[in-house]
């Protein structure tokens, strides 16, 4: 009897090791398809990402680029890199929809399996389609500031004084590479911001310039309104002839009105203007950005139409009618010499005033309590220029070009556009000429207002 219970014994113990390893098999089993399962899921949710996103940049993409392979780059671009190693990516096509404004892309892909391959499932099979729509029915106005003061034909050499400030010194830049960067920059939103792949249309699109150093320079200045010349004509130190004689500021070129942009012809005549806008090596010039914003903002106020030239007249304000845009640009402090209604104060000894004034116009006296004393003198606001804008549902973009925390007024301008930009996505601080035609770009891409329909 005893031998037989050993024997029971011993067949129990081998079926129970049996049962514990199928147990542990199953138990793996589990565990890897749990794992491959999780794997799947993100790598799913990060591929549709990718491809939504992948799309929305390639719709906005030049006529003459391939939108397949540019859709790819992006996504290979915005999909996270610790997901790369688990996904195969192999194709990406898109297609266009010139009568319904639309886009699709269908992507396919794989996910690479971890433990599902030890039972022959080496991946599983991904497919993403997306459409994105050009939302067309709001028209768009948009107004360009260009700072065309000396130094966008200079090259800059700091040298340091006192810690972090610099004294700055300018050397003739007779290649203009900063203004002839600026160009390119604006050509490329006409070329790219409106119409995207050859055969679709575009909303209707009006755009302006305002190139501009202390001055700007229009073909009427007794229509220029009372808004615009009210600090010269009525402070004591002001100019009468502020926005009439221009032998200070030139070389200078003049504003180009508020003019249709929806037609090759058009795109050219624009960016003719923008080719014709100049400035030296041995120009004059110095910088008010107030001046120029203020112009901008007048521009797409239909009271102010014929104020400037033209024939195209802005829309009123509604926004459910017209998208209206101001990207306002500076390579430097808004700074200049020796004279003008401004509170005098040499800085640093490099013979610049610091027009902390044309600031707090922008800004507004609630940001700068501390010109509260001129505030009356010299028309300051309460509510800044740039807060009056947005609340009129203007959208500011704001680039600030080349410039130094610890130039001469650098931080307070880069500050004050900071502050003047709609959004801190709307904001661009560049110091290249490469970096300047990348923000273009980015904005010009803003511009086209796509959305996801799926």
């Amino acid at each position: 009897m005893k031998q037989v219970t050993k024997k029971w014994i011993r067949n129990e113990q081998g079926s129970i090791l049996i049962l514990g390893a199928a147990g542990v098999i199953m138990l793996l089993a589990l565990v890897g398809g749990a794992i491959d399962i999780a794997r799947y899921m993100n790598v799913n949710s990060k591929f549709k990402d990718a491809a939504d996103t992948a799309l929305l940049s390639a719709a906005t993409v030049s006529r003459s680029q391939d939108v397949n392979a540019v859709a790819t780059e992006y996504f290979k671009a915005n999909f996270p890199e610790e997901y790369s190693d688990s996904l195969i990516l192999n194709a990406i096509t898109v297609t266009s929809d010139p009568v319904n404004l639309e886009w699709t892309a269908t992507v396919t892909g794989e996910v690479k399996m971890a433990f599902a391959k030890f039972v022959g499932v080496d991946s599983i099979k991904l497919q993403h389609k997306v459409t994105v729509a050009w939302d067309v029915s709001t028209r768009m106005e948009a107004i360009f500031t260009v700072d065309t003061s000396a130094s966008m034909c200079m090259d800059v050499a700091r040298d340091t004084k006192d810690g972090d400030t610099f004294i700055l010194q300018y050397q003739p830049d007779y290649r203009c590479k900063k203004l002839n960067a600026m160009k390119e920059a604006m050509s490329y939103v006409i070329d790219n911001g409106l119409a995207a792949i050859e055969g679709l249309g575009g909303p209707a699109f009006y755009a302006g310039i305002v190139p501009f150093n202390h001055k700007i320079k229009v073909a009427n200045p007794s229509a220029l309104p009372a808004a615009l010349t009210l600090s010269e004509s009525t402070n004591t130190k002001g100019d009468p002839n502020y926005f009439s004689v221009f032998d200070d500021a030139e070389p200078l070129s003049p504003v180009v009105p508020l003019m249709s942009v929806n037609s090759d012809e058009d795109k050219q005549k624009l960016k003719d203007s923008i080719n014709a806008i100049v400035q030296s090596p041995e120009g004059r010039g110095w910088t008010r950005s107030n001046i120029a914003v203020l112009t901008a903002a007048l521009m797409l106020d239909p009271q102010y139409a014929t104020a400037f030239g033209g024939t195209d007249k802005p829309y009123d304000f509604d926004p459910e009618e017209v998208n209206k845009i101001v990207v306002m640009m500076t390579d430097g402090a808004n700074v200049g010499c020796c004279y003008a209604v401004h509170p005098e104060g040499n800085y640093d000894n490099q013979y610049l005033y610091l027009y902390k004034v044309d600031n707090a116009h922008l800004t507004g006296i609630d940001k700068a309590p501390e010109l509260a004393q001129w505030a009356q003198a010299y028309n300051i606001p309460t509510e800044g220029l740039c807060d009056q804008m947005k609340a009129k549902g203007i959208t500011i973009y704001s680039v600030v070009y080349d410039v130094n925390d610890g130039d001469p007024g650098g931080q307070e301008i880069k500050d004050t556009y900071r502050s003047c930009a709609s959004s801190e996505q709307f904001f661009f601080d560049v110091q290249s000429e490469d970096d300047l035609k990348l923000a273009y770009k980015t904005i010009a891409q803003s511009f086209l207002k796509l959305r996801i329909i799926y």
